[in-house]
């Protein structure tokens, strides 16, 4: 191998390392993130317990979390009762909250859900604030999560309160309110498993890239053309880099002689891409 081509197999090779601890470090730091979170309460009190103990292990855990109580919540909660939970003073009753509470959250939880809200997001009713924007984050595609015990009738507490006493068709409704929020792409939960279910699907969707195994699958963006860029096909040595755009399953033509680094090689069959050589 003359002196020229190693110079250039060692460049490439450096330029690949490179890349590889810059998205490993944006991952981390992707990562170790708190996750902004608006905690919209709506007045139930079944479960409120444990969902309020997971708030609190939430909060310890790096989540910023905000809160806006509905009128009803403000009274049979209180927004001290909250703020004493979170060790946080960005606690507030709906008719003083800022849009931006729940606009630039990445995550929206309805820690107790009632009957009222359930039916009310179930048939896109938006007559009041907490409601509304409950709708507007779905419509947005941000990540919803709610405790249901407040207004699922197969709810323990609420069997043994009215056993036997519940009409089909009302407990029926009920359902049928909670499958259409389902439907909308909310996480329904009990209470009891809010904490977790909160972490599992907020790692699992809002932090994606970290699930990655490797910290090529992060998508770097293209490097500039330059005076010495040419097309793949037409690269004497093609790395990782050159690699990086083509779709799972998908195919890359090279020269017959072109050299193929190591890195490159092993993206491609992770990644199931085909390297054809031409003749």
């Amino acid at each position: 191998m003359d002196e020229i081509k190693l110079r250039a197999i060692v460049e490439e090779t450096v330029r690949e390392v490179m890349a590889r601890a810059v998205a490993t470090e944006t991952l981390r730091r992707y990562n170790a993130r708190p996750i902004s979170a608006t905690a919209f309460f709506t007045g139930a009190l079944l479960g409120l317990k444990p969902v309020m103990d997971a708030l609190r292990g939430l909060q310890n855990d790096g989540f910023s979390i905000r809160a806006v109580l509905s009128k009803s919540a403000g009274k049979l909660i209180g927004v001290d009762a909250v703020k004493e939970v979170l060790s946080s003073e960005e606690v507030c009753l709906e008719d003083q909250a800022d849009r931006e509470a729940w606009e630039k959250a990445e995550l929206i939880l309805i820690p107790a859900l009632t009957v009222n809200t359930a039916a009310k997001v179930a048939h896109c009713i938006c007559d009041s604030v907490v409601p509304n924007a409950i709708s507007k984050s779905l419509l947005a595609g941000k990540l919803v999560i709610a405790a249901t015990d407040g207004c699922c009738p197969a709810c323990m507490q609420r069997l043994e309160k009215y056993a036997g006493k519940i009409p089909h068709p009302y407990a029926a409704a009920l359902s049928r309110n909670l499958a259409a929020m389902r439907e909308y792409g909310v996480v329904l939960t009990s209470a009891e498993d809010f904490g977790r279910r909160v972490r599992r699907t907020a790692a699992e969707r809002l932090r994606s890239l970290g699930a990655a195994k490797d910290a090529t699958t992060l998508r770097l963006s293209p490097p500039q053309p330059s005076a010495r860029s040419s097309p793949v096909a037409g690269k004497r040595i093609v790395g990782l880099a050159d690699l990086m755009g083509t779709p799972p399953g998908g195919s890359v033509s090279v020269g017959k002689k072109a050299i193929v680094t190591q890195l490159a090689g092993d993206y491609a069959n992770r990644r199931g891409i085909t390297i054809v050589r031409s003749k």
